[in-house]
């Protein structure tokens, strides 16, 4: 490669990135045509993703945020936690506040948690646990009253609250999913599933029967997991 070729790639490596080619300039012409080659695709990658250094600024300011005092000590014991006991952590929970209760979801359920949204009724078919429609990312889902479908007391229900801290999180397979609002997100947490407790037959009643375990959060409390199936099935009889 002559100096002319060289200095055109510098050119063009200064485009896509400035940093890049600040460090990489000088070695540039003694590299072997190998390097150059592995130097000239970082440049075309750079490039095609310049757009998406606006997502990247948002992420990185995402990241930065203060942590709740809640988020911060589960990250510390997950932190804490030996090697050989994180190993034996293999069931992946969100935990959720609905009233009074705590619930746990399975992550491969709960797809994904997104800020309030308007809610629309649907004349003739919004019942107490069918909510009405929204629209999440362009998806229009079917919004359910968990609450009252789970029997829970003290939620305000679908659409009702100004809460600040309450969240939809839609649920279900991606042909079948579901919005339910929840009253606040703590968090994705990892626990060790043979320390999950078999429901009392009061407590698996009077959460529609979805109960199949209760999930210790600490030395006092406790999350009611939620079947998937069972509240899948739950949420599909809300339209009948």
């Amino acid at each position: 490669m002559n100096r002319t070729a060289g200095r055109t790639l510098i050119r063009a490596l200064k485009n896509a990135d400035s940093m890049l080619v600040d460090s990489l300039s000088e070695p540039l012409f003694r590299a072997s045509p190998e390097e150059r080659l592995a130097v000239g695709l970082a440049a075309e990658v750079a490039a095609e993703e310049q757009h998406g250094l606006e997502v990247a600024l948002r992420l990185r300011t995402l990241l930065q945020r203060p942590l709740p005092d809640d988020e911060l000590a589960a990250n510390t014991r997950m932190v804490a936690t030996p090697l050989e006991e994180r190993d034996q952590l293999d069931a992946s929970l969100l935990i959720v506040n609905l009233g009074q209760e705590r619930l746990a979801l399975d992550v491969g359920f709960a797809r994904r948690v997104v800020p309030m949204r308007t809610v629309h009724r649907v004349p003739h078919r919004t019942n107490e646990l069918f909510a009405g429609l929204c629209n999440i990312q362009g998806e229009l889902l079917p919004v359910a009253r968990l609450d009252k479908l789970l029997g829970i007391a003290s939620s305000d229900g679908a659409g009702q609250s100004t809460s600040a801290q309450q969240r939809m999180v839609v649920v279900g397979e991606a042909a079948a999913a579901w919005a339910v609002i929840v009253d606040r997100v703590e968090g994705i947490r990892r626990f060790d599933s043979s320390t999950f407790i078999a429901p009392p037959a009061t407590v698996a009643r009077a959460l529609d029967g979805v109960t199949d375990a209760l999930v210790p959060l600490d030395a006092s409390n406790h999350a009611a997991r939620l079947q998937p199936a069972k509240l899948a099935a739950a949420l599909g009889r809300c339209l009948t």
